[in-house]
């Protein structure tokens, strides 16, 4: 695991008053002058980009693809937003945006444990007991730690079909049957494999460590309400693929690209895991780092369907898009959590800004919504630049 990056991120206190550390000010002060000498930087400029950004996604030919109905949303760092919907799409439309969701059911485990109700190196049996059947001469599910589960080098590399079925199975009876399909599993920590069933794991652990009785876990649904309660985020979106009863924490989660933008917004200023007034650790510059560096087999999930040509690295719950795409992938550019049906939320920290593509194709289309992207993303990074000036 390489050491997390040192990216700066304001902190905002629970009276919504920035903290803003002293090497960011006069980082601020540096940026300022620069911006300055910018004569573009002028709020009608602003108008004149996004007019323009308006005109290309309206030109699009969606020509061959799943669907054409899709919104972009954007925010710069200081607070400038911008979104645009084509077809019948909105702010305010529910999706489902499977993979979209590992970025959230990351978020919201890795705030149980900077809140010390889970620890990145605590086994699963330390909360589900004899539940956690990792017995068996070939199997290495003894050694797993929530850290694997999260980083998706647990050695788990294969998925029950339950994970999909909306009937019949409950959160519990379906996560028990990932051990029928792991009998024989590698060294946690050797292999990086992109599954659904590592989400699951750690959300069962989550249900048992937040219950005040060891034999009655609480339900995702609590946890996760708990979560945007606290932080008032995503209160139009959630946990019902395959169904209520089996939510899938991995790709369930339904979600509108406003709520999507609100959770993002405060994940990426590290309101969200961010370093905590005591001092507790800053779980976001862990969870944007390179988690992946030291495995043996890596299962790119993204080049392996999609042929992008990226040759993405994986930190928790959330890809990380360095540059150049290779193994010196260290400081990530942009982290991002892109979904089977072609939606991408995506954080960049190159440019100061965050979005998300949000769209509901075919199944296995997510370059669909990447070549929406890359087809402004020129316009939305001088957007960026821009608007970050003003």
């Amino acid at each position: 695991m390489n050491k997390p990056p040192s990216i700066n991120f304001s902190i905002r206190n629970n009276n919504n008053k920035m903290k803003t550390p002293f090497f960011v000010t006069i980082g601020i002060f540096i940026a300022s002058i620069v911006f300055a000498n910018v004569a573009s930087a002028t709020p009608q400029a602003l108008l004149d980009l996004e007019a323009s950004i308006r005109s290309d996604l309206d030109a699009y030919d969606g020509t061959g693809t799943s669907t054409t109905i899709f919104t972009v949303a954007i925010e710069s760092d200081n607070g400038y937003k911008f979104n645009h919907s084509v077809g019948n799409s909105s702010m305010a439309r529910v999706f489902t945006g499977a993979s979209a969701a590992k970025m959230v059911s990351a978020t919201v485990l890795l705030d149980l444990v900077q809140s010390g109700i889970l620890n990145l190196e605590d086994n699963p049996q330390k909360y589900l007991g004899t539940k956690w059947k990792y017995s068996g001469r070939l199997s290495n599910l003894e050694h797993v730690t929530l850290r694997n589960l999260l980083n998706f080098t647990s050695g788990i590399t294969a998925e029950p079909t339950c994970l999909y079925l909306p009937f019949w199975y409950t959160f519990e009876t379906c996560v028990d049957n990932v051990f029928g399909v792991n009998a024989r599993s590698p060294t946690p920590g050797t292999v990086f494999d992109y599954n659904a069933s590592n989400l699951q794991i750690a959300g069962w652990m989550a249900m048992y460590a937040s219950s005040t009785s060891a034999n009655q876990p609480v339900s995702w649904h609590e946890i996760y309400d708990n979560f945007r309660n606290k932080y008032e985020v995503l209160e139009h979106s959630s946990y019902k693929v395959p169904s209520i009863k089996n939510p899938q924490l991995a790709a369930g989660l339904v979600w509108t690209p406003s709520d999507y933008m609100a959770f993002m917004e405060k994940l990426f200023h590290g309101e969200v895991l961010g370093t905590t007034e005591d001092g507790v650790t800053n779980y976001l510059s862990e969870m944007i780092a390179v988690q992946t560096s030291d495995v043996d087999v890596f299962h790119n999930h993204i080049e392996k369907k999609y042929n992008l040509g990226h040759d993405w690295r994986y930190g928790y719950g959330l890809w990380i898009e360095c540059k150049p795409y290779d193994e010196t992938c260290t400081e990530p550019t942009r982290v991002s959590s892109g979904g089977a049906f072609g939606s991408y939320p995506f954080m960049d920290f190159e440019h100061h800004y965050f979005g998300v593509i949000a769209r509901q194709g075919m199944l296995n289309t997510l370059y669909e919504g990447i070549e929406v992207f890359e087809l402004v993303e020129e316009k939305l990074e001088q957007w960026a630049k821009l608007a970050n000036s003003l």
